[in-house]
């Protein structure tokens, strides 16, 4: 019986199909919409977190408190001259240049080189001890110690090679010359680079290289990448906190002379500057409009639901009362027949006990 009345609400429901549709579909685009929101403000609110230290890894910038604007990069010498500094609370210094594509002919084999257009990134030997880069081929030490050494992603070795292992020993010959190479370098590059190691992908949420996905790295490149602007980054010491870290930069006021101009050196925690650009505020916006696209869906659901539920209890109270009507009149019908037999019973007693004081009598 239930299932029948069930059947008999699906079928009313029916009559208004197109706007139970748009109910049922508004909501899916809305579930849709918020995961993706959801996503977005995740992967912008995480940046930074597939490096290990991220929460002791500060970045050194040039700071001009008169203009109140950034320097661009710094350059070589400050990290030399950061590093003779006595800081006790620094566990290690590293530097790295901005993200630049370069040209090579990737080795195939002995008779084959294919071009490839890289995204390189340029960095020095403590690179590891700051970002610990996950190594699944070949060996950091061998790379740190070899010059023109590079570092493939892993991805981007299984495209060139097929396999991570066939990577390791291979050429990359540089196509054509870096404006930052020395006159003795052709225009047509011929600078030859040794893969000496296969790290797992960087994610594109990290904070050099947002949204970008990093090819290779070079260490020890005689084509002088780090004579131009680069990052510094450190990393405090396992028992330094970032915000103290910070404050003891401003208070010692580090400077630094370039271009006939004075700079403060200042300390900032690695997403800080991110979220200065809106970085993390666009993170909340689109988590914001991702409940709201939820909610309007769920509007419309639940309007959908309403009218479901309300036929179904319609018809549910129709079978209900008349169950009730039903089990009233047997109920009835049963108690007059007791009380008759009852009444029989009683009526046959009376006459026992007459004929018994008749006889008696």
């Amino acid at each position: 019986m239930i299932r029948h009345y069930l059947k008999v609400a699906f079928r009313n429901l029916l009559k208004y199909k197109t706007q139970n549709i748009i109910s049922i579909i508004g909501l899916a685009v809305g579930l849709l919409c918020f995961c993706i929101c959801m996503y977005c403000s995740r992967f912008v609110e995480t940046t930074n977190h597939c490096f290990s230290n991220y929460t002791r890894i500060v970045e050194l910038n040039l700071y001009d408190y008169q203009t109140e604007t950034y320097f661009s990069g710094t350059q070589v010498a400050l990290s030399e001259e950061l590093r003779t500094w006595a800081m006790g609370e620094v566990e290690a210094i590293s530097c790295m240049t901005y993200s630049r594509e370069r040209s090579y002919l990737a080795e195939i084999s002995e008779e084959k080189s294919l071009p490839y257009e890289l995204e390189t990134i340029e960095i020095d030997t403590l690179y590891n001890k700051v970002f610990t880069p996950q190594i699944v081929a070949g060996n950091w030490k061998t790379a740190s110690r070899t010059s023109n050494a590079v570092i493939l992603s892993e991805s981007t070795a299984i495209k060139i090679f097929g396999k991570i292992e066939s990577a390791i020993g291979k050429h990359l010959t540089l196509a054509r010359r870096l404006h930052t190479s020395p006159e003795s370098t052709p225009k047509t590059g011929g600078i030859v680079y040794t893969v000496q190691a296969v790290m797992k992908d960087i994610p594109l949420n990290n904070g050099f290289s947002f949204m970008t996905h990093t090819d290779a790295m070079v260490l020890n490149d005689s084509e002088g990448l780090f004579r131009s602007t680069k990052r510094h980054d450190m990393t405090g010491a396992p028992n330094t906190n970032i915000a103290e870290l910070e404050q003891q930069f401003a208070k010692r006021n580090y400077s630094y002379t370039m271009y006939n101009q004075s700079y403060a050196v200042v300390a900032n925690y690695i997403s800080d500057r991110a979220q200065k650009k809106g970085a993390f505020v666009l993170g909340w916006v689109t988590g914001i409009v991702g409940t709201l696209i939820l909610l309007v869906g769920l509007i419309n659901f639940f309007h959908f639901l309403i009218q479901l539920l309300g036929q179904i209890a319609d018809h549910l109270r129709e079978f209900l009362y008349d169950s009730l009507d039903r089990n009233h009149s047997y109920l009835h019908n049963r108690f007059m027949q007791v009380c008759c037999h009852a009444f029989q019973i009683f009526d046959l007693l009376i006459k026992c006990i007459v004929c018994q004081n008749a006889f008696l009598g």
